[in-house]
């Protein structure tokens, strides 16, 4: 059966390190000897795990001279296709250290220069090198170890670029090493596909995207792909590639499943995203895949999940129906985060004294505020005892914001006395610009010229904001106001 490996390199010559990997993770080498045959999986290296299927055991010596053989004339694909056949057939058996050691005709052991080129030390093999072809002037490296070596060196380069963000330059990296964009390293596949996509090719993102679910063998690579696919190609590619996988032989459907829930409320995250509001063209997320994120949450009673969907629907308008999942959310654990989404979807449908009494009774002062400022700019005749209830709030918070919503709802019913002292708490309490145009206005409108002079001398230039609005006011002879309402 066949075993997987993961290469630390790319393409032909790459196989050496992934063999070289091999050697790194194994103790002692195994002689010629008898292995006991074992199922199961077995770690040869740190970040190196081969699967062994079930088959039929093998008994007595192994044969390792196939083996010795391919290791002594560099046939790197061979050489690794020989281990895993060995390791599928006797699981205990460890793959020799010794396969790259001096052979009789070479005065230099390499295996020092292939472990710098295991570890990602490139320059320390190349100087290495040159040190050793100094000492034995009739001695050159391996054709497999330059091409090794010129394929990490390259690799690091185009990781390089990537982490900078230059998109062109690692183009013209995978352009000029093409051999760097396979299987044995997904990782480069995925930086040249941002790369294409940066640069407005999302078809040759797709098409690297699609090699990667069609082609390679590491199914955890191949679901990280499509996560990563999902944030840069549209829907209907994405959904291309989740076909692919779900069709591939072996795919394991709960974990497609658990990548395929995620992409889903990337959508909705993306619809909401401070750059799909700033550019005006939000992604558009279908009706199938808002059932399915629902679905999904609602049987893992998905706290955070439940949280997502609620705003989505606040976000669409749909205060009423984002009130029922944030009670989810509060009731599968995300107690003061939906609590408080719940407050403001009451807001949103108009029911503010309900949401007041809601923030008030949990102690969420910021709610509480913005529930009763909703609530005061819709109705000028608020309920007595809810308005005697936060003016006392007020006076114990010394709560700027509720001090100037107080100070707002007096002006709307014409009392601009009252509405002045509660502006000039307002300011008195930390309040701002706001604060000071609400005392001014409400001086004017009760008749306190003095103090409106002295309010304007002492305000007036302390900010544009302010100048334009006394002068504007000066202009006009007076004049109600107040912060714009929501409807």
């Amino acid at each position: 059966m066949p075993v997987t490996l993961r290469p630390l390199l790319r393409a032909s010559a790459p196989a050496m390190v992934s063999v070289i990997a091999l050697l790194a993770g194994t103790g002692m080498a195994a002689a010629q000897g008898t292995a006991t045959p074992r199922s199961g999986a077995e770690s040869l290296a740190p970040g190196v795990r081969v699967e062994v299927q079930p088959s039929t055991p093998a008994t007595g010596a192994v044969d390792e001279t196939a083996l010795r053989y391919y290791a002594r004339i560099r046939d790197m694909e061979k050489l690794e296709a020989e281990i895993r056949r060995l390791k599928a057939l006797y699981p205990d058996w460890q793959t020799p250290t010794d396969l790259f050691s001096r052979t009789p005709d070479s005065p230099v052991d390499e295996r020092p220069i292939w472990d710098l080129i295991g570890d990602g030390r490139f320059a320390e093999a190349r100087a290495r090198v040159a040190e050793l072809r100094g000492r034995y002037p009739g001695w050159s490296p391996s054709q497999a170890m330059l091409d090794t070596l010129a394929m990490g060196e390259d690799r690091t380069r185009l990781v390089s670029a990537s982490d900078a963000k230059q998109w062109r330059t690692v183009v013209e990296i995978a352009d000029r090493h093409p051999a760097l964009i396979s299987c044995s390293s997904v990782d480069s596949m995925w930086r040249l596909a941002e790369a294409r996509a940066e640069l407005g090719d999302p078809d040759a993102a797709f098409g690297l995207y699609r090699t990667i679910v069609s082609t390679c063998d590491n199914a955890q690579e191949r679901r990280a792909t499509l996560q990563k696919a999902g944030t840069i190609l549209p829907s209907d590619q994405v959904e291309q590639l989740v076909a692919i996988e779900r069709g591939r032989v072996g795919t394991d459907p709960a974990a497609l499943q658990q990548v395929v829930g995620g992409l889903r409320r990337g959508e909705l995250a993306a619809a909401m995203s401070p750059e799909a509001r700033k550019s005006g063209t939000r992604p558009q997320v279908t009706a199938e895949t808002l059932d399915a994120v629902k679905a999904d949450v609602e049987a893992g009673r998905d706290a955070d999940g439940a949280m997502l969907v609620a705003w989505y629907l606040m976000e669409q308008g749909q205060a009423g129906e984002a009130e029922v999942w944030f009670r989810k959310a509060e009731g599968w654990g995300a107690k003061e985060a939906g609590l408080r989404g719940r407050i403001q979807a009451l807001t949103r449908q108009g029911k503010t004294a309900e949401a007041a009494r809601l923030a008030r009774s949990s102690g969420l002062g910021r709610d509480y505020v913005d529930s009763m400022s909703a609530m005061l700019g819709r109705q000028t005749n608020a309920p007595r005892a809810m308005v005697v209830d936060f003016a006392t709030w007020a006076e114990e918070k010394h709560d700027a914001r509720a001090a100037m919503a107080l100070g707002w709802w007096h002006s709307r019913r014409e009392d601009p006395a009252t509405a002045a002292l509660w502006f000039e708490n307002a300011l008195a309490w930390g309040g701002g610009d706001e604060a000071v145009e609400g005392l001014a206005l409400g001086l004017q409108g009760s008749g306190q010229t003095a103090r409106f002079q002295a309010l304007e001398q002492q305000y007036a230039g302390r900010s544009a904001r302010l100048t334009k609005f006394f002068t504007e006011l000066r202009g006009s002879g007076g004049g109600g106001g107040g912060p714009a309402t929501e409807a």
